[in-house]
C-alpha cells in the first residue's frame, strides 16, 4: 500500500478490528461474533503487519500475500510451541495481536506523518 491515505485506512481498520477482538475475547462470550472476528484476526494482523515496509499497489496482491504471510507465521510459532512443550494458543495468539498492533500502529503514524508533510498549507508554509 503506497498512497499515505490508503495506509491510513488500512492501519485503522486493522487496529480496529484487533481491539474488537481483544474487547470480545476478554469478556468472554462464547458467539459466532467471536469466531469470525477472531479468524479474521488470525489470518490478517500478522501479515499486515509484516508487509508494512513492502509497498504492494494491488489490493488483491496485498491480500493474498498477507493471509500467506499470516498462516505461515501462525504455522511456524504453533510447531515451535508444540516442540517447546509450551501449547498455549490463547497466549500465542494474544501475544502475536498485540506484536502486530504495535507494528500497525507504529505504521499508521508514520503514514499520519507522510500525510501531515504533503498537505496544502504546510507546502505553503514552507515557501514563505
Amino acid at each position: 500500500m503506497t498512497e499515505p491515505r490508503r495506509r491510513c485506512a488500512v492501519d485503522c481498520a486493522l487496529l480496529a478490528l484487533a481491539a474488537l477482538t481483544l474487547l470480545v475475547a476478554g469478556t468472554g462470550t462464547h458467539s459466532p461474533v467471536r469466531t469470525v472476528l477472531a479468524a479474521l484476526a488470525t489470518v490478517l494482523l500478522p501479515g499486515a503487519a509484516a508487509l508494512t515496509t513492502l509497498r504492494l499497489d494491488d489490493v488483491l496482491t496485498w491480500l493474498a500475500v498477507t493471509v500467506s504471510v499470516s498462516l505461515a507465521t501462525l504455522t511456524l510459532l504453533a510447531v515451535v510451541t508444540i516442540e517447546v512443550g509450551w501449547w498455549n494458543p490463547e497466549a500465542l495468539l494474544s501475544c502475536l495481536g498485540l506484536a502486530s498492533s504495535g507494528v500497525l500502529a507504529w505504521d499508521l503514524r508514520r503514514a499520519l506523518g507522510e500525510l501531515s508533510a504533503t498537505t496544502p498549507e504546510r507546502q505553503r508554509g514552507n515557501r514563505g
